[in-house]
């Protein structure tokens, strides 16, 4: 049996135990309909709390949530704590999640360049991403993944670093949603 028909079964069975009538739809639409507002609540309490921390953490731990594995993403502060359920667990969902699931965009610039060194990118990959992915532009998703599909000498996994290491250097400049610096554990 589906877990929300069930427990949708047992709150229409508690009205109808004190007399009160109320069909299982009305029920179904007061559970799953007209949230927005509640959304944009805690997206302007996450936005506030980010923007009056001096520094934030991001940890996740695994949750199964309707029989799929997915990872409950935790950002906090001394200020606040705010969960966030994802189905990844990447440096991409990370930046989604600390941008409060903004769009994202993309800069190949000085900072995204010294980025792939990390990822040790072979020299011969380096030379045709600064051939061929145009510098110190903002794209968004639909301008940046035709570029990239474009560097042919690229494997999956380079273009998944070459992406990241993009998506970060567009985030270290923005201006639309607070950045806050790392905090080292002690």
């Amino acid at each position: 049996m589906n877990r929300k028909f069930h427990v949708g079964k047992r709150i229409l069975g508690f009205f109808q135990n004190f007399g009160i009538e109320v069909s299982a739809t009305y029920i179904s639409q007061q559970w799953t309909g007209g949230y927005d507002l509640f959304h944009q609540e805690k997206s302007d309490l996450y936005r506030s709390g980010i923007t009056a921390s001096d520094y934030v953490q991001i940890d996740d731990t695994r949750a199964r949530v309707n029989g799929t594995n997915q990872y409950c993403q935790i950002v906090c502060s001394p200020l606040f704590t705010a969960y966030f359920t994802t189905p990844k667990q990447d440096r991409l969902t990370s930046l989604s999640v600390l941008t409060d699931f903004m769009p994202p965009h993309y800069l190949y610039n000085e900072p995204a360049k010294r980025l792939p060194d990390t990822f040790r990118l072979a020299g011969k990959a380096r030379v045709a991403i600064d051939a061929q992915l145009p510098a110190d532009v903002v794209m968004n998703e639909s301008e940046f993944n035709p570029q990239l599909t474009r560097i042919d000498t690229l494997g999956s996994r380079q273009s998944v670093h070459l992406t990241e290491a993009c998506a970060i250097a567009y985030y270290q400049q923005q201006t639309d949603f607070p950045i806050k610096a790392r905090r080292e554990r002690r």
